[in-house]
């Protein structure tokens, strides 16, 4: 038994099961068949430079984008908690402890936004702590 790869299809043939092989097709391994081919890997198989497979790692998201992502998260949360708070601001009917919440929501937004002028970023972060009434809401 025979196995075969070809580049322009990125398939992978068996002389025996398959009737059809492509012409560019070039034989490899039975190891590297059952490497590339018949178990679940990390990332996708494409033609190398020879012509034959190679594994291409897939590539996740980078740090920052990860550490962008929960910032997005965490802005977005904040401004979900902010907007009844400014309402009660905007018309007149905010209580002092409104105003403080408000006020330290804003702070906590203001430091996320911040968080890529940290010497650390994107690896190490120093996240801003939650205000309170987030922490511990009531039951």
């Amino acid at each position: 038994m025979k196995y075969f790869y070809s580049g322009a299809t990125n398939g992978a043939y068996i002389d025996s099961l398959n009737t059809s092989i492509p012409e560019d097709a070039v034989e490899i391994s039975k190891e590297l068949y059952c490497e590339l081919f018949t178990t679940t890997i990390d990332g996708t198989v494409g033609p190398g430079a020879d012509g034959l497979p190679v594994l291409i790692p897939s590539v996740g998201p980078t740090d920052e984008e990860i550490a962008l992502r929960r910032r997005d998260r965490l802005l977005s949360v904040a401004t979900a908690r902010m907007a009844p708070l400014q309402d009660a601001v905007e018309i007149g009917e905010a209580t002092a402890d409104e105003d403080a919440e408000l006020t330290a929501w804003k702070r906590y937004r203001m430091l996320l936004n911040r968080i890529q002028q940290q010497d650390g970023f994107p690896q190490n972060i120093d996240w801003p702590t939650v205000p309170n009434e987030l922490q511990n809401p009531a039951e």
